[in-house]
This record gives structure tokens, sequence and C-alpha cells, in this order.
């Protein structure tokens, strides 16, 4: 009966985790075991959007997708005083967005794996052919 009342006390091991541009105040400075990790799940991918403000530009998942880069995203200026609040955060929330619309459409939203931005403006990452698709990691559930 002890054994069973032990095991019973330990963290149940979650399967999937998604972090919609993981925060960096507060977590850039910080190791795995305060912040999340590919240890936290089965499997853990990241989708970074504001890695220059708000997020958090290290890898934390099994995949990490870095939407544009991870920085400034398309539709996104700077700070809009008329806009306030919402010109502000607008790249943090891309994330959500991406992450929403990969459930609801019933197109696959797919990343060129690759080691920089530098080498994907170089054309040394676009190798998602059909016979690899699955080496190119796929955005949402």
């Amino acid at each position: 009966m002890v054994g069973r009342l032990c095991g019973g006390q330990q963290r149940p091991v979650q399967h999937n985790v998604t972090s919609l541009d993981p925060a960096s105040p507060g977590f850039s400075q910080v190791g795995p075991a305060e912040r999340l990790d590919p240890s936290d799940a089965a499997f853990v991918d990241a989708i970074h959007t504001d890695g220059d403000n708000f997020g958090l530009r290290q890898p934390v998942g099994h995949v990490d997708f870095y939407v544009n880069g991870g920085d400034d995203q398309p539709g996104c200026g700077g700070f809009d005083h008329h806009a306030g609040y919402q010109s502000m955060i607008c790249d943090h929330m891309r994330a959500v967005r991406l992450w929403l619309s990969s459930l609801r459409s019933p197109c696959e939203l797919r990343a060129f794996p690759c080691d920089s931005v530098a080498a994907l403006a170089a054309g040394r990452c676009l190798e998602c052919r059909t016979e690899r698709t699955a080496s190119c990691p796929r955005l949402g559930l």
C-alpha cells in the first residue's frame, strides 16, 4: 500500500505543450527548471513572434517556430499612440492568431528547419518537398 501512495504523488506527464510566444520578462535569465523546456512534456513546441520585445528568443521546445525570424511581424508597425496597447502587442499576439489558424484551416502551416535567418534568406533551407515533408514540422496540433 505504501508503494501505491508514493507512486500517486508523482507529477503526471503532459503529452503536448504549445507555447504561444514564450514570455521574456522574468524568464530570459533563468534556467530550464524555472521556465518551459523540452522535459516539461512528451512534446513541447513554441511559436516565437516577438523576440525583440516581449517574447523569448531562446529555444524552449522540441520544435521552435521563429515566424518571420521571430521578431517583427508583417502588418505590425511600431508603437502607435492612437492604437495604444493593441499596437504594442501586435507581434506578440501573432502567435495566437497563427495557432488558431492552424486549428481552423485545412491548409497546413509548415516550417523549414534552418540554422539562421541569413541561411534562409540565402535559400539554403528551402528543401521541403513531398518526399521530405516529415522533416518540415507543422505548426499547430
